[in-house]
């Protein structure tokens, strides 16, 4: 995703790269496991914004029928920081918004997960 923004008569853009993995049988960790295939473009895909985050971020993602999703927060070094989100969510667009403001300074990754795929995102939070 690339987001564009017009301030005055100059642009600010910053790119977002999703990455999306079905786990292996047996496989276990965060979201940098060596158990985590690529998969295609039909499974759920999200969207988080702002990348970058003081407070609040939004996690947007469409299912195609209802699952239990859960969203867990890591950090840079993979270590699980907290679970975010866990419970059954019907089908279509869905929309999640998150405080940030709990979070030091740094790089963390957000894991969706549901029905065995997964997919990644990427936050910085600034102070």
């Amino acid at each position: 995703m690339i987001n564009i923004k017009i301030y005055g008569n100059r642009a600010v853009g910053s790119a977002f790269v999703l990455h999306q993995y079905e786990r292996a049988s047996g496989g276990s960790g965060g979201p940098q496991s060596q158990n985590a295939m690529p998969v295609g473009a039909s499974q759920p895909i999200m969207t988080i914004y702002p990348t970058t985050v003081r407070n609040n971020f939004t996690i947007e993602f469409s299912l195609a029928n209802k699952s239990q999703i859960a969203i867990e927060l890591y950090d840079i070094t993979g270590r699980l920081i907290k679970e975010l989100f866990k419970n059954d969510i019907t089908a279509g667009k869905q929309r999640l918004d998150f405080s940030a403001s709990d979070l030091p300074t740094g790089i963390y990754f957000i894991q969706l997960s549901t029905n065995g795929f997964h997919s990644v995102g990427k936050i910085i939070s600034i102070k």
